[in-house]
């Protein structure tokens, strides 16, 4: 497979996010004084969630003039107005994580935005230096909202987003990662919790079925796990509504569903119009 220009793996990994780091490794050469992974390339490096993401393509920014543009292996893009701060991690020269984030924010939906916010506090970036990267240009209003919105408590994009659809749809704020205990001892963690409504919301990610199986577990037990300590808490007289991927692509369905949990309930959350705009944010001329 050719990764570059006159580069060549003979054996690439099956996994296309291990692939996208032997591409950066092969375009480190090419690059010229004042060029840096961003976007794509910057946030698999910082760990930050992939939304719609092309990996067959390095993202690099030019700092030192030069145009934009696509070759077969690099997605260059031009001087920006504001250089961007840059780190080294793992040998790559990258856009630090807060400047990553706000490259990718501005050309995403308010749902998806929200999730690159909460990873940047999860992972341990600086609220008031994400703020200062997204308070101007394409996407400003929506960036902002979605940070000063964001909570390190998520623990996944999908949780996220779907917090994202409450905002959007005036559906009352639940309590993050809550963790439930009975005359046994511990019993697990939630991702929502509606306490005055003795309301459990799950979102049911194939990631703890597959990827975080203890070593030896089939899906089987984890689901069985799953069934046990879903039982043992609807025991202390809670009730749960799960949802998948599926219906967090599809707004309307999970907005649907929670708006029938609370009936005639609603709570305006002061979102700014920018933030309840399901397109991608234009460009500013």
């Amino acid at each position: 497979m050719k990764l570059h220009r006159s580069v060549f793996i003979t054996n690439p990994p099956d996994d296309e996010r291990a692939l996208h780091v032997e591409r950066m490794h092969a375009a480190v050469p090419s690059l010229g004084p004042g060029s840096y992974f961003c976007r794509t390339s910057a946030s698999l490096v910082h760990g930050l969630p992939l939304w719609f993401a092309n990996l067959d393509l390095v993202h690099v920014v030019r700092t030192q003039g030069g145009h934009g543009g696509l070759s077969p292996w690099i997605h260059a893009y031009t001087t920006p107005k504001t250089l961007p701060a840059t780190t080294l991690i793992d040998g790559f020269r990258v856009t630090t994580l807060e400047r990553t984030a706000a490259d990718v924010m501005r050309t995403l939906t308010f749902g998806p935005t929200l999730a690159v916010a909460d990873a940047v506090l999860r992972i341990g970036g600086s609220r008031s230096a994400l703020l200062k990267e997204v308070e101007k240009g394409r996407g400003c209003r929506h960036c902002t909202e979605a940070v000063l919105r964001a909570d390190p408590l998520s623990e996944s994009p999908y949780e996220s987003w779907a917090r994202a659809i409450m905002l959007q749809n005036q559906i009352p704020l639940p309590k993050l990662q809550v963790e439930f205990f009975d005359h046994v001892g511990f019993i697990g963690r939630v991702d929502f919790h509606w306490p005055r409504h003795r309301l459990i919301g799950e979102y049911d990610g194939e990631t703890k079925y597959n990827e975080l199986l203890p070593l030896g577990a089939t899906r089987a037990d984890a689901e069985a796990a799953a069934a046990l300590r879903q039982g043992r808490i609807e025991a202390l007289g809670n009730r749960f509504i799960r949802f998948g991927k599926e219906e967090v692509h599809d707004s309307f369905i999970l907005a649907g569903r929670l708006a029938d949990e609370f009936g005639d309930l609603r709570v305006d959350h002061g979102l700014r119009p920018e933030a309840m705009d399901y397109r991608r944010p234009r460009r500013r001329r």
